[in-house]
């Protein structure tokens, strides 16, 4: 189930793609980032697990992370200030029957900057796979191409309740409403 879900997000993903054919032209951020907006996020994962903690971040190998997929759902109160709901399975290679292994609720913040938008986040999630509580928080940029679609890259950081933390890395495509 879950292997088919992340073939469909890929699927919708390179459509919506394909579909924009509108030319890239810069446009200002006040049109491209606005208050009242709806976005949807198709996004793939590359998460490792940090047994030492936030301290020791830079000393783990990330050659033994795992992949995974997510969509995330965002409205913007203001240009600026947002909320966001976030369900990802971070690992596509060891699914069990949940649909979604991690769903998170954050608070955004974003500083447009032309079609360029730095971003932080933090937030509150589950972890169903585990049945554990996390305490999130994150950075990344975002590329609007026009006033529909933009594309982001985002690093973040999971403070697990009784299990080990976890640096995920999420990169993906940003449908806008």
């Amino acid at each position: 189930m879950k292997k088919s879900f992340t073939l469909l997000l890929t699927l919708i993903s390179l459509a919506t793609l394909a579909q924009t054919n509108a030319p890239i032209t810069i446009t200002p951020s006040s049109e491209l980032f606005r208050a009242g907006e709806f976005d949807l996020d198709l996004y793939s994962t590359y998460a490792v697990v940090e047994p030492k903690g936030v301290s020791h971040v830079l000393d783990t190998n990330a050659r033994h992370g795992t992949f995974g997929a997510g969509i995330a759902a965002s409205w913007w109160m203001a240009r600026n200030f947002g909320v966001g709901l976030d369900a990802s399975i971070p690992a596509v290679d060891h699914m069990t029957g949940v649909l979604f292994d991690n769903v998170s609720l954050n608070l955004n913040g974003r500083l447009p900057l032309g079609p360029v938008a730095p971003f932080v986040s933090g937030g509150l999630g589950r972890n169903f796979d585990s049945d554990q509580w996390y305490t999130q928080a994150g950075a990344g940029i975002e590329w609007r191409f026009n006033s529909r679609i933009g594309g982001f890259a985002e690093v973040r950081y999971l403070f697990a309740s009784e299990q080990s933390d976890s640096l995920m890395l999420r990169a993906g495509v940003r449908l806008v409403f």
